[in-house]
């Protein structure tokens, strides 16, 4: 599949160019959104893209753990169906990570 370790490496645009400057002002109003929010409503938010990202993971893995399965797993909720609690656990590990 891959012949050279290279094939594998992240390419990285040119150092100037549209897209340099695109990246840089999501990166400007990034930082301004974040200052402009209290730290409890920061955290809060964080905490939320960990739950988004973790749902997303697993359906890129083919695994589809409900929204609400994942919230009940971040309390310890866990289903009572083995297979259900896997994916909760799964979900988890994500979020840990």
């Amino acid at each position: 599949m891959f012949d050279n370790p290279s094939d594998m490496e992240p390419m990285f645009p040119k150092r100037s160019g549209d897209l340099v400057d695109l990246a840089m002002e999501v990166h400007r109003e990034a930082a301004a959104l974040r200052n402009s929010l209290h730290k409890k409503t920061r955290k809060r938010i964080a905490d939320l893209v960990r739950h988004i990202n973790s749902y997303y993971s697993n359906l890129i893995e083919g695994h589809h753990t409900h929204p609400s399965d994942i919230e009940r797993a971040v309390r310890k909720d866990y289903d009572l169906d083995s297979e259900k609690r896997s994916l909760q656990e799964l979900s988890t590990a994500h979020i840990e990570v």
